[in-house]
């Protein structure tokens, strides 16, 4: 396990934009004790015997609130610091499409949006590390052709890469704009068509192969895939990938611990996580995920 002195936060967002009234960010509530004076067991710890400013955090977890959050949980070196929970917007038909229950601990299941773009390469990741997945392929090897609107020469030359990437020249409609590999540009419709190259590499159904590859081994009981309402059928993506903030926390300490679960088993190779997180030539701040 990684002892870095790393904090992991995970949030759900009811709303991408701060209400009028929001206060302002608050000051930072920096930890200020060393990893190895920390208690040897237990899942929580009080901040203050974390070295946390509790006043300090207390004014994050009302910042948290006051943005419509409805979970967040603070990890500092692998011990949860606080996690606070709050209900649905009242009224808000809207955000009412994002939420899939409730779980035992008291978080809404949600549909964590564009987040799962990076699910879906971590399992692509995963894919390679078991020699079903060759991201230089074209995307056609695995789909058949026509599963674009481009001209098929054109279709031919995108790689499952390219899909990664953003760059593979298409436009949300998945008709051409662009050569492969030149132009970045934010495509969720080309993207979701990752979901099944998936599924043909591997041969099972997407729900299965998160199961078995990633949710199964991190101890993730509530995070898995589930169909969109209707109403979001413009998206371009009708799967949701639903979590808690919990289990998101746990897959970013996998991330952060190169790729292991917390008993020690391999979930992705580091070399493969490290190739999701370069920097590609027509967006350095994107890599793969």
């Amino acid at each position: 396990m990684s002892h870095l002195r790393l904090i992991l936060c995970a949030v759900l967002l009811a709303a991408c934009s701060a209400p009028a009234s929001a206060p302002p960010a608050p000051k930072r509530a920096a930890p200020t004790v060393a990893a190895n004076d920390l208690p040897a067991e237990g899942l929580y710890i009080l901040p203050e015997i974390a070295g946390w400013n509790a006043a300090a955090l207390e004014d994050y977890l009302s910042y948290a609130e006051a943005q419509n959050s409805t979970g967040i949980v603070i990890i500092d070196r692998e011990r949860i610091i606080t996690e606070r929970f709050w209900p649905a917007p009242e009224g808000d038909a809207t955000f009412a499409l994002f939420v899939h229950g409730t779980a035992a601990d008291g978080a809404l299941v949600e549909d964590v949006a564009s987040l799962q773009k990076s699910i879906v390469a971590l399992l692509a990741g995963i894919a390679v590390d078991k020699g079903l997945l060759d991201v230089a392929y074209p995307v056609s090897h695995y789909l058949g052709a026509g599963w674009s609107k481009a001209a098929p020469e054109t279709e031919a030359a995108i790689t499952v890469r390219h899909l990664m990437e953003m760059n593979s020249g298409l436009k949300e409609d998945l008709t051409s704009e662009a050569a492969p590999g030149e132009k970045f540009f934010y495509n969720t419709p080309a993207y979701a068509k990752l979901q099944g190259v998936l599924e043909a590499a591997s041969g099972e159904p997407l729900a299965d192969i998160t199961e078995s590859w990633l949710t199964r081994p991190l101890g993730l009981a509530e995070t898995g895939w589930r169909p969109r309402p209707v109403a979001f059928g413009n998206v371009g993506n009708p799967v949701a990938l639903v979590s808690t903030p919990r289990e998101l926390s746990r897959i970013g300490q996998m991330v952060l611990d190169t790729g292991r679960a917390p008993d020690g088993t391999r979930v992705i190779s580091a070399e493969a996580l490290a190739v999701l997180f370069t920097p590609t030539e027509t967006n350095p701040a994107y890599g793969r995920l």
